[in-house]
């Protein structure tokens, strides 16, 4: 008797919590849509295991670049906590400034390289080896590869590479490409590439896989242009299908179907009978406002050493390259990694703590300084 009135009063109670939810006044099809409401709605925009927005907008805050270098250096620090480089701060950021430049420029080909479940190894406080292994996030303080292919770097510096091909790549200073193609660079002061993008991208077979790199990204079609975006200058050689923008200057000698975003400093436009390779669009080079393109995009900051300190000459060449600094009337040779003006003007404007400023990476008409917490970029103007 007694399980036959406490299944009463179970009834009753359903019954009562049915009424006052719709579900038997709307039937099964309100039931479906009351029960629905109980759960949150997916951000409007985003898939259920998206790593971002679709329409550009963040479903939530979305990691600045400062905020990027600031985690490195932490992390690269003595003594340092391990972190978790997986959170959705930072490759929402980045899914989400891919988007908004796909939307921006039409090219509706590009995509991030690397994403965090592509990542395999998480490599902390040492520079990249000279061949990068794949599927691996270096976190460093800067350094030289010669060769990355699908790996991320994270840099509280200047990064030089001789190749590098479907990489993600963020570094505090300079970044300097010989061979690149379709890598998504940020750099907040200088982003130097001798060619970049690949012509017969759509024509050749894919290569054979190496390392960890995904099977499917390696089986894909070969990538074409990178997407470069700078807090200051962008220079590249040869450029086909490339993706620039920078606030300060682009130099750009041989430009093939690329696209300039929110720069305001680009090469002059190619005369109407300038040759066009087979199955290239007519317009070879194009320069777009494209608004706010997020938080991860680098902003432009004021040389510290403007003013005292004059570059008169660069010659690039990595280590063999220098630039000439002229200090009291005199000229003075200074190499990478060696100090700018020991105990001459510049001197006065590091404090004592920070050491003196060091020369770490020198380009076309461009030198890099460091004081291994910020950057002084000096970019020489044309002969």
């Amino acid at each position: 008797m007694r399980r036959v009135r406490s299944w009463v009063v179970v009834a009753v109670v359903v019954v009562v919590l049915f009424t006052r939810a719709g579900w038997l006044s709307r039937g099964w099809g309100g039931a479906r849509a009351a029960a629905a409401a109980l759960v949150p709605a997916e951000p409007a925009g985003r898939e259920r295991g998206g790593v971002g927005p679709t329409d550009g907008s963040p479903t939530r805050a979305e990691a600045s670049f400062a905020t990027v270098i600031d985690r490195v250096r932490g992390a690269t620090a003595p003594g340092a906590k391990e972190q978790d480089w997986g959170e959705p701060a930072l490759w929402e950021a980045l899914a989400g400034l891919v988007g908004r430049v796909k939307d921006a420029s039409g090219r509706a080909d590009f995509d991030l390289p690397v994403e965090w479940p592509d990542v395999k190894k998480v490599v902390v406080g040492l520079p990249p080896p000279q061949e990068a292994e794949a599927g691996t996030l270096y976190v460093c303080r800067g350094g030289s590869v010669g060769r990355a292919r699908h790996t991320v770097i994270l840099a509280d510096g200047s990064l030089q590479i001789q190749h590098a091909e479907q990489c993600v790549i963020i570094a505090r200073g300079a970044v300097l490409i010989i061979h690149g193609t379709g890598n998504v660079v940020l750099a907040g002061r200088h982003i130097e590439v001798g060619f970049d993008g690949d012509p017969g991208a759509g024509m050749r077979r894919p290569p054979p896989p190496r390392g960890n790199a995904p099977a499917a990204r390696l089986n894909a079609p070969r990538p074409g242009g990178s997407l470069l975006v700078s807090g200051g200058t962008i220079f590249v050689a040869h450029a086909s299908d490339t993706v620039c923008s920078a606030p300060q200057a682009v130099r750009m000698s041989h430009a093939h179907s690329s696209t300039f975003l929110n720069s305001p400093n680009v090469p002059a436009a190619r005369p109407d009978n300038f040759p066009v390779r087979p199955g290239e669009q007519p317009e070879v080079m194009r320069s777009l406002e494209a608004g706010d393109l997020g938080p991860l995009v680098p902003r432009q900051r004021p040389n510290p050493l403007e003013g005292k300190v004059k570059v008169t000459d660069v010659v690039s060449g990595g280590v063999r390259g220098f630039a000439v600094v002229e200090e009291g009337g005199l000229e003075r040779v200074v190499r990478p990694g060696a100090d700018l003006v020991p105990g001459g003007q510049a001197a006065a404007a590091v404090p004592a703590e920070k050491g003196g400023w060091k020369l770490v990476a020198v380009g076309d008409r461009f030198a890099v300084f460091s004081d291994g917490a910020d950057d002084a970029a000096f970019l020489l103007s044309e002969r």
